[in-house]
């Protein structure tokens, strides 16, 4: 049920897990959509009809059967810290060259292109993928660094 939460959550932002009558619940799309696990991949949807409202519910359900068919974590999802972090260091290797990435004492991850040089710290990016930062004095480099890694963040 969490990760399914976590899925509406990228569809509404306000989508929230509690607990109901001994039961985690999803409240979603404003509470017009409710979502109670009955047992093991069994969901009671349910919501008040009207045009909206249906709309709504067939983006839940259409969710609901991504997530059993795929159940991925998405950013915001529990997800291994240390998948994020190989991630990161595969993606900026693979488009900067292995030789061009290294990782300090201090856990930062340091970028070489020429004389350039970009610095990730790589604990906030792992632990709080949204305020992640790029320091470099070049900004192309900086901006490149930082919209790949915002690309492979969405993905896991």
């Amino acid at each position: 049920l969490e990760l399914l939460c976590s899925y509406l959550q990228k569809l509404c932002p306000t989508t929230q897990l509690a607990a109901e009558q001994g039961k985690k619940t999803i409240k979603t799309f404003e509470g017009a959509i409710q979502i109670m696990e009955e047992k093991a991949n069994t969901y009671i949807i349910q919501w008040e009809g009207s045009s909206v409202n249906d709309m709504y519910a067939d983006a839940v359900v259409t969710t609901l059967l991504q997530v059993q068919h795929r159940p991925i974590p998405i950013p915001g999802a529990v997800s291994p810290k240390y998948h994020v972090h190989e991630s990161v260091i595969k993606l900026l290797g693979d488009q900067y060259g292995e030789d061009n990435i290294n990782i300090d004492e201090e856990n930062r991850l340091q970028v070489n292109k020429g004389k350039d040089c970009a610095t990730i710290d790589l604990a906030t990016l792992i632990n709080d993928p949204n305020s992640f930062s790029v320091v470099s004095s070049n900004d192309e480099l900086k901006r490149s660094i930082k919209m790949a890694l915002k690309r492979l963040l969405e993905q896991i």
